[in-house]
């Protein structure tokens, strides 16, 4: 697939280097009889729209933020966000793969059209007749006032031409901090680098003993691994799956501490509150103990290397899998810290091509959570919970999820 990207990207730089001949969709809207246009082009027998148009006719507002490339539709308490370059969309707040990445043509973003109406159709809102040999599309809006409440179909009817990964032979575990990076600091005296380690050891011993995986770890001694070498080591072992392990912490008064507990599953993306943004900070932070550290403001930016990483969807399902062991395993020791999966940018993610994900086990600051965290009985549920996601994800994959 990244492959694709790379050449769809090529072909629409080519074609507007050479010029391509634009042309106007022609809409007419039932039962108003309205008629009006829609920007479109043309490459490669494909036609493609312009985004912002076609939902306005839909009666959306829309705002264009050209320095990140981002532009943001909405409609009553309904939000789309599309991305130039990025083969991802969010609806409200769940992610949709497209089958090829959003591209910038002039002052604004554009999709093939049928991918449009995909979206379009699935909101249920209004009926469309497509008429691709004239451009000409008729928008029925009657059955806005008929359809009933709740019946709007999510949009993630758009979907990707099959998986992007196929077998999964290859897993890198990657155990967090370590060396001269202690991490997280317990009030027992725990140290988060030894936490992540003990079970990045259990789960590669359980998957091992699978028989039909091969695994890595990206550190299995108190060494201090880089943030970028980790990745650069699943990328270069050709990696099927990365899991990277933590532990969280809570800053301030120890009645912060004491309130603060839980687990949370976390993929790369746009962080979508403050807490997931701050976790990430504290994680990142570690890049400044590195002697070539990237530039800190390259962690600010929206969807880090997504161009480059066509991963989201399998990340997303993984950590709901392994959100879904750790509720069922893990008992009322430690449980969820919030409900749902989260999302944030964290710098040992970025860049993995490879579904990836990271997991804070537990708040180390957290004398309850320390305890659990510290048990050798409890890290082994734990490292049991993380194999049986990933085992169940294999099997899932290999089937066609």
């Amino acid at each position: 697939m990244r492959a694709r990207v790379k050449l769809l990207a090529a072909m629409v730089i080519a074609a507007l280097a050479a010029g391509v001949a634009g042309a106007d969709i022609t809409v007419r809207e039932l039962p108003s009889g309205n008629t009006g246009h829609i920007p479109s082009t043309r490459i490669d027998d494909v036609v493609l729209a312009s985004v912002p148009d076609f939902f306005e006719r839909l009666g959306f507002t829309w705002q264009w933020d050209a320095e990140s490339g981002r532009l943001t539709v909405r409609s009553g308490g309904e939000r789309f966000v599309f991305i130039q370059d990025i083969a991802y969309f969010f609806h409200d707040s769940l992610l949709v793969t497209l089958r090829q990445p959003v591209v910038r043509i002039g002052p604004t973003l554009y999709l093939p059209f049928e991918t449009l109406l995909e979206i379009g159709r699935g909101q249920g809102k209004c009926s469309f007749e497509w008429d691709a040999g004239a451009l000409s599309l008729t928008i029925d809006t009657a059955m806005q006032s008929a359809a009933p409440t709740g019946s709007r179909t999510p949009a993630a009817t758009v979907s990707p031409e099959g998986a992007v990964i196929g077998s999964i032979r290859t897993v890198v575990i990657d155990a967090g901090h370590g060396g001269f990076d202690p991490g997280a600091l317990g009030p027992g005296g725990v140290k988060e680098k030894d936490i992540t380690l003990s079970i990045a050891l259990r789960v590669r011993d359980m998957l091992n003993k699978s028989g039909n995986l091969t695994v890595y770890l990206t550190r299995e001694s108190d060494e201090f691994v880089g943030l970028t070498s980790r990745t650069k080591m699943a990328n270069r072992l050709k990696a099927d799956l990365f899991i990277s392990i933590h532990a969280n912490a809570m800053p301030g008064s120890q009645k912060n501490k004491d309130a603060a507990r839980g687990y949370k599953v976390y993929f790369l993306s746009e962080a979508k509150n403050e807490a997931d943004k701050l976790v990430a900070m504290r994680e990142n932070a570690v890049v400044e103990l590195e002697r070539a550290a990237p530039h800190t403001n390259e962690l600010s930016n929206v969807l880090t290397d997504l161009a480059g990483n066509e991963y989201l969807r399998e990340s997303q399902e993984l950590s709901i899998l392994v959100d879904r062991q750790f509720e069922a395993a893990l008992g009322r020791k430690i449980g969820r810290l919030q409900e749902g999966i989260g999302q944030a940018n964290f710098w040992v993610l970025n860049g993995a091509y490879m579904p990836s994900i990271l997991i804070e086990t537990g708040f180390v600051t957290n004398s309850s959570d320390e305890k659990y965290l510290t048990d050798r009985s409890f890290q082994q549920t734990m490292a049991a919970a993380i194999c049986g996601a990933i085992l169940n994800f294999k099997t899932k994959y290999e089937k066609g999820l």
